[in-house]
């Protein structure tokens, strides 16, 4: 009876660990202007030459002057497939998980409008995601700028509740 328990208790902790799978970005938060959602800019990913190609491509944040994460590669998974990194989940490339929901934010933002024409996607903090379709070569963002939910502190401290303007 022992050994059914220990090998129950040993598939429990390995399902614990397990990754999720992967999903495809399907949420569209608070649309192409996250800034007017109420999200706060985290970084700016640009694609990191060092061990990017043509065919794939490392979008890496400065975070601080201490510390840089990889948010975003396309090409890696599979051709031509743009994919976001978890913020929160295992691995993740934050410490500011009290940030429910985050937002990635695809090339340059238009300066009159605040919009990112190019579009943003969001998920929570311990999720990642890649887009539907798949981007050609030539095609593929030039950045990822990442946004994210006020943490409760701060949207108290700003007289809102999360997620809301």
């Amino acid at each position: 009876m022992l050994h059914i328990f220990l090998a129950f208790l040993a598939l429990a902790v390995l399902a614990r660990t397990a990754h999720a799978e992967h999903t495809k970005c399907s949420w569209s938060g608070p649309g192409k202007n996250p800034e007017s959602g109420g999200y706060l800019s985290y970084c700016d990913g640009y694609i990191w030459d060092g061990v990017s190609t043509y065919e794939q491509a490392h979008y890496v944040c400065d975070i601080n002057e201490d510390k840089s994460a990889q948010v975003a590669t396309y090409g890696v998974l599979r051709s031509g497939c743009l994919s976001f990194a978890t913020p929160c989940g295992d691995g993740g490339f934050t410490y500011i998980c009290e940030s429910a929901h985050w937002g990635f934010c695809l090339d340059e933002r238009d300066k009159d409008t605040g919009e990112y024409p190019a579009g943003c996607y969001y998920m929570a903090s311990g999720d990642d995601c890649e887009l539907r379709d798949l981007i050609d070569e030539g095609d593929k963002p030039e950045s990822v700028s990442v946004w994210r939910e006020p943490t409760p502190e701060e949207a108290k401290k700003a007289g809102r509740a999360p997620g809301v303007k």
